[in-house]
This record gives structure tokens, C-alpha cells and sequence, in this order.
């Protein structure tokens, strides 16, 4: 084969190659017929742009926000009653503790018995509604029945503090006790008041108590005054806690005549049997739910129950059941509640809302002078006395015979302003009234203080015997408000007496030691003059270690022996109803005639530094001191100090539970 067909046969080959690979390219990238699941499983896969992945996390949370909103809205919607505002109204309702020996307790039932709160379902179902706000409902908390009244550190200077509504038949006497007080810690910063005299505090009230009657024989305490806001602005506000109907219907609807005489006898059942009461009050709430008086009466029953059982929760409850029975009633009824309410308010410890709900009360009814002389009251139990003092001036203004008035206006002059003669003129005319609430111990204590502190001795006697006649004092000797009834009494106890003649005998042992660590504390802050209006002359201080059973862990390390001698007596570190201290008094010291709080306690003084001319006299038997030993006495019977030496006198005070109380009686008694 030539070469020319070599090169040909070549070419011819190429040619065929070239034109089988076009061919095999075209048939490999044709257009080809797919599925459209094919076509999604091929496509490729864009990667979202920054853009977008913002936009959709904004929307995502939008929404988020929006279904959690929904929810709240929902279950507030729920629960919502008229307490459901009280959380922000009474945000400065909240007790708090300002010093670490402060006794802090809230005014309630002493014990909320597991269960005790559980009534039929029937009447839990509305009255469970209740969001309570700044209520307790914890059926287990330990709690403290008492009277009502605010007290604090007893390094205060004082101002004279009320403890209670002088009507005190239905506080003390339910729980079997005899009168007590509540230690506890307010803060009222947000009080409203009804009338244009009320103008906010500047001062700080502030209260101590050592050994005093005066003021209901208060420990120290300090209260914040409240601002009151303009008159107009109270006029026109509307109660936050409860909703009043604008017109008040009439007390007795048709209904209520028909069954009128079924209402008495549920009435009186509520005395026998609440619980009986409530069935049968409900049962005729079926018949006419918008009876006032069928709603009062299960207030009433509610009220009993929650005392029977001693539940805050169930006291709450009544508290509701009175403030519904305000949007049904007519004036007579419509008042009768709102002073169920605010008494059981006051009681509970919500003085805020108890002072709200008199301003509407106040507003509604201008011309009431009962209601602004009961705000007077609670402002009084919250240490606001220039308020009270205000709104007293305005009642007497428009009833100058009020004996009510006249009393609690005598009371305040006497002890804040320590106007005697003004507090004399005042209190005895208020009490010459004999109107209710005026027959009081406290009116007749600082009554008889004053004539005392005039120079007006017999007249003093002369109240002091008719207190006794009235059933206030024990004697005209013995004079304490806060008492236990059946304790053995006598103004001068001898150690040997008592169960505590061995702890007596211990502090007398270390009695040089004692001294040695008072007189090493006397540049001390710690040491505080007495604060009670109860020095006439001279200087008077002193350094506390225990209060109402608590140790002052800040002065106990500055006094270490005293404190633990005193820390292995338990009658007398525990003692809730005493103190111990070192008491300093120096030359030209008088001491005014008074009487301690209680007769819980008994009072022993182990002299230290004892200097010529000082005497104490407890009733009608004056003593001196010796040093190393131990004086014992009552200090609910009336004493009085002198020292007309010419060096400082120095004593260990160290009070104990009184030997007749039993254990129970020491767990259950509020602190003083």
C-alpha cells in the first residue's frame, strides 16, 4: 500500500471518530424527560441570605411574644377580684426587718391549723377567689395573734404610739388571753386620707420602751410617716382594693322580708355554731344571692369561723365577704360592713387598705364623724399622730361633744406633745361621756399620769380607783394593760420565792466581773438615754443585751461574760416579755412615777456601782441598792427612782418570765 493511501485511509478513520464523538455528546446532553420527584431530588439547593434568616427570627419571636401575652391575659383574667390590685397599692405593706434584735410579726391568728382553711367546697368557690396580693395564705406559716400596734428598736426617741381600737372586746378575748401587743414592723408609705387637713409627714415617728406605761408601754419602734395625697385627688379616686356600686340599694329587698325571720335565727347561730350559720346564710343566698342582709350574716360567720380556727386565709375571706356586702347595702348596713372590714383589716395587719377603705368610706358619707374618728385610730396604730391629731381637730370642729374624739385628742396631746394640761382637759371630759370606747386603761393611765406629773396626786388616786371599779387595773397600785389574769401579785418578790434564786445567786457570784465589763462600756454608743418621757430630771441611760427574747448580738460581743451568764438562763434570755441591760443613772435623777407594760415578768436589779442617796420605791415601800446584790419586784406595780447622790449609780436589769406562767402560756404570749 502506497503511502498517499495510508494518508488516506487515516483521514477517512479520523473523520469517523471525530463524527461518532460529536454524536455521542449530542445524545449525552439532550433535553431528557424527568419526574417532578426528580426534578426536587436534582435541583440544587439555594443557601437563604442573611436577610432572611433575620426577617424570619424577628417574626418567630413576634409571634412567641404575642401567644405568651395571650396566656397571661388569660389566667389574670381568671383569678382577677377585687384584691387583684393590692400587689402594686400595697407594695410598701411588706413588714421588713431594719435591725437584727427587731421582733418582726405580722397582726393575724396565732396558728393557721393545717387544713383548718378548708371549708366546703361549696364556700370555697367564691370566696377562694381572692387574689390576695400581699395576704398570707400559708396554712402552715407560724403566726402571732395580738392587738394591733406597731414597735421597733427600743434605741428610738419616742413618740407616743396607739396599740389597738379602744374597743378590744373581740380582739383579746377569743383566743382565751388577756390583751396583748403586737411587735412588728410597719412601713406606710403610701396611706390615703379623705380630707383636705391631711398634709404628708416630715417627721419620722419613732417609739420606746424600757419600762414604761406610757404610750401602752411600748417597745421602741420607728414608723414611717405617710404622704397623703391631695385632697382632690382622693376625692375623686376610687377605692383600688373593691369596687362600690355609685347608689347603694336598699337593706331589705322583697325577699329579705319573707325570710326575714330565718335570717334572725341564722344570726344566732353564728355565736352557737358558724359553720351551721354559713350553710343556712348560703342556703338563702340561693333563693335571692343579692340579699345584703343574707350576705352580712355569712360575713359574720366567716369572721367566727376563721376565729374558731384561728386561718388567716378564712379571715381574708370574711374580709371580702363584708367589702361585697358594701356594693349591695344601703347606708345603715353599707357602714356596719365597712367597719366589720376595716376592724378585720387592722387585725390581719393591713393598715394601708384599712385607711383606703375608710377614705372612701369618707367620701361617700362626709358628714360621718364616726368614720374619721375611727381613720384617726388607725393612723394612731401605725405611729402617725400628727395625721389623727388633724383629723380629731376636724371631727371636734363639727361635734365639739364628741367623747370619742375628746379622749383620743387628750391622748395625743399628753404624750406626743406632752401638753398635760391639755391632755387632762381632753381625756377627762372624753371620759366623763361614758360614750363607747372611751372607758379605757390607756385613757386612764395617761390620765392619771398627767394629774401625777402636775402635782395633782389625789385626783390621780381618784382615777386610778375608778379605773379599778371599771375592771382596767388590777389595782390602784398595779396598773400594766398587757396582763395575764391569776398570776400571783406582789410588788417586792424574795429570790427564794422564785425558781430563779439559783440564776440570782449566779449573777451575784460574778457580780465584779459584771461591773468591770459595764464600766469598760461606758463611752460606748451602745449605751442610749432613756427615750420615754419618763425622766422629770437628771441623766439616764442604757446598754441592752436582750429584748423580747432576743440577743443584741452587736453589744453582746462588746459584753461577753454578761451575756453568756445571762444567755444559760432561759427564762430570762428568753423571756419575750422582758429585757437585759445595764441601767446608768447619774446624780439629780428623778424618775416619774409609772408602771411597766405586763405582769408577765419580774424585774431584778443587781447593784454594780451604788453611791449614797439613791432609792427605789415599788408601791408604798421604798428600797436602796447594795452592791453584789440582787433587788426582785413586779414592775407592773407602780415605781419610782431617785438619785440625790453625787456619783453615778450602776445596776444589772434582768427580767424573767414570771413563775406562775406555763410553758404553753411562754410560747403563746406575743413579745413586749
Amino acid at each position: 500500500m502506497s503511502d498517499r493511501e495510508v494518508r488516506s485511509r487515516k483521514k477517512r478513520k479520523g473523520a469517523l471518530e471525530k463524527g461518532a464523538a460529536e454524536e455521542g455528546y449530542k445524545e449525552k446532553h439532550k433535553p431528557q424527560k424527568h419526574s417532578d420527584s426528580e426534578l426536587e431530588d436534582d435541583a440544587p439547593v439555594a443557601e437563604p441570605s442573611t436577610t432572611a434568616r433575620i426577617t424570619f427570627l424577628v417574626v418567630f419571636i413576634a409571634l412567641a411574644v404575642m401567644v405568651g401575652a395571650v396566656i397571661l391575659a388569660l389566667q389574670s383574667s381568671s383569678s382577677f377580684n377585687t384584691f387583684s390590685n393590692e400587689a402594686e397599692l400595697e407594695a410598701n405593706e411588706d413588714f421588713i426587718v431594719a435591725q437584727e434584735e427587731m421582733e418582726v410579726e405580722s397582726q393575724h391568728y396565732a396558728t393557721d391549723v393545717e387544713g383548718s382553711n378548708e371549708l366546703e367546697p361549696s364556700v370555697q368557690s367564691k370566696e377562694q377567689s381572692i387574689n390576695l396580693g400581699t395576704m398570707n395564705t400559708d396554712p402552715t406559716e407560724p403566726l402571732q395573734a395580738s392587738e394591733h400596734t406597731a414597735q421597733l428598736d427600743s434605741s428610738q426617741t419616742p413618740t407616743q404610739h396607739f396599740g389597738s381600737v379602744p374597743n378590744t372586746d373581740n380582739m383579746e378575748l377569743p383566743f382565751g388571753q388577756t390583751s396583748e401587743i403586737l411587735s412588728s414592723t410597719l412601713t406606710e408609705t403610701d396611706v390615703l386620707s379623705s380630707t383636705e387637713i391631711l398634709q404628708p409627714s416630715e417627721e419620722t415617728a419613732e417609739v420606746k420602751q424600757d419600762e414604761s406605761a406610757q404610750a401602752l408601754s411600748l417597745e421602741a419602734t420607728k414608723v414611717s410617716e405617710a404622704s397623703a395625697p391631695p385632697a382632690s385627688e382622693v376625692a375623686t379616686s376610687s377605692l383600688e382594693t373593691m369596687a362600690l356600686t355609685p347608689e347603694p340599694l336598699e337593706e331589705q329587698t322583697s325577699n329579705d322580708a319573707v325570710i326575714d325571720k330565718e335570717l334572725r335565727e341564722s344570726e344566732e347561730l353564728v355565736e352557737q355554731s358558724p359553720e351551721k350559720a354559713l350553710e343556712k346564710f348560703k342556703q338563702l343566698l340561693q333563693t335571692d344571692p343579692q340579699s345584703p342582709v343574707a350576705n352580712y350574716g355569712k360575713a359574720l360567720a366567716l369572721e367566727k369561723i376563721a376565729e374558731l380556727r384561728k386561718s388567716n386565709s378564712i379571715l381574708e375571706q370574711s374580709i371580702q365577704a363584708y367589702l361585697d356586702v358594701m356594693k349591695l347595702a344601703s347606708r345603715e348596713l353599707y357602714l356596719r360592713a365597712g367597719n366589720k372590714a376595716v376592724d378585720r383589716m387592722r387585725f390581719r395587719g393591713f393598715f394601708t387598705k384599712a385607711i383606703k377603705l375608710q377614705a372612701e368610706m369618707s367620701n361617700k358619707f362626709p358628714g360621718d364623724v364616726g368614720i374619721n374618728n375611727q381613720m384617726a385610730v388607725s393612723y394612731l396604730m401605725i405611729g402617725q399622730g400628727k395625721v389623727a391629731a388633724q383629723l380629731l381637730e376636724q371631727v371636734l370642729k363639727q361635734d365639739p361633744s364628741n367623747g370619742f374624739a375628746k379622749v383620743h385628742y387628750g391622748f395625743i396631746l399628753k404624750t406626743e406633745r406632752n401638753d398635760l394640761e391639755g391632755g387632762i382637759k381632753y381625756m377627762s371630759e372624753g371620759i366623763a361621756t361614758r360614750e363607747p370606747g372611751v372607758i379605757d386603761g390607756r385613757f386612764f393611765l395617761h390620765l392619771g399620769d398627767a394629774l401625777q406629773r402636775t402635782g395633782q396626786n389625789e385626783k390621780a388616786l381618784e382615777v386610778y380607783k375608778e379605773g379599778v371599779k371599771e375592771g382596767l387595773f388590777a389595782s390602784v397600785y398595779q396598773r400594766s394593760l398587757y396582763s395575764v389574769d391569776g398570776l400571783k401579785a406582789q410588788p417586792w418578790w424574795d429570790p427564794n420565792e422564785t425558781p430563779y434564786a439559783s440564776d440570782l445567786k449566779e449573777l451575784e457570784k460574778h457580780w465584779v466581773d459584771i461591773k468591770n465589763e459595764a464600766l469598760s462600756l461606758m463611752t460606748d454608743k451602745g449605751f442610749k438615754p432613756e427615750a420615754e418621757n419618763l425622766k422629770d430630771s437628771g441623766d439616764w441611760k442604757q446598754f441592752e443585751m436582750f429584748v423580747r427574747g432576743r440577743k443584741i448580738e452587736r453589744n453582746c460581743r462588746l459584753a461577753p461574760k454578761t451575756c453568756a451568764l445571762i444567755g444559760r438562763m432561759r427564762d430570762a434570755a428568753g423571756c419575750k416579755r422582758g429585757q437585759a441591760k445595764f441601767s446608768v443613772m447619774h446624780p439629780g435623777t428623778h424618775v416619774w412615777a409609772h408602771v411597766g407594760p405586763t405582769n408577765c415578768r419580774l424585774r431584778s436589779h443587781l447593784g454594780l456601782v451604788v453611791p449614797p442617796k439613791v432609792r427605789i420605791r415599788v408601791a408604798n415601800e421604798t428600797r436602796e441598792w447594795k452592791e453584789g446584790k440582787v433587788l426582785m419586784f413586779d414592775d407592773s406595780f407602780e415605781h419610782e427612782v431617785w438619785h440625790e447622790g453625787d456619783s453615778l449609780r450602776l445596776v444589772l436589769i434582768v427580767d424573767f418570765w414570771h413563775p406562775d406562767l406555763s410553758a404553753s402560756q411562754k410560747a403563746s404570749l406575743s413579745p413586749i
